[in-house]
């Protein structure tokens, strides 16, 4: 589904702006630790950032334990630290 906006002109004609979507996976660690934490961290900062500037919408996926072990983006709350 994309997030589009309508603007009507003088003319019966309609300009639609897409906004582009990226799937940011975090990939896999053998264990957490604070240096791992803090780059991803500072790697999904910098993402939106650039996100932000050029209309895209990023997706954090947390995926659970079982299906992808040792994913680093595991939990919903880890998902939603930080974000909005």
């Amino acid at each position: 589904m994309y997030n589009i906006s309508v603007i009507k002109i003088s003319e019966p004609v309609m300009l639609l702006h897409l906004f582009f979507r990226i799937h940011v996976m975090s990939g896999a660690v053998e264990t957490v630790n604070e240096p791992n934490v803090e780059t991803y961290e500072k790697n999904i900062k910098h993402a939106a950032s650039v996100f932000e500037k050029e209309n895209i919408i990023g997706l954090i996926e947390p995926i659970n334990p079982y299906s992808v072990p040792k994913y680093y983006m595991n939990n919903f709350h880890k998902g939603s630290t930080g974000v909005l």
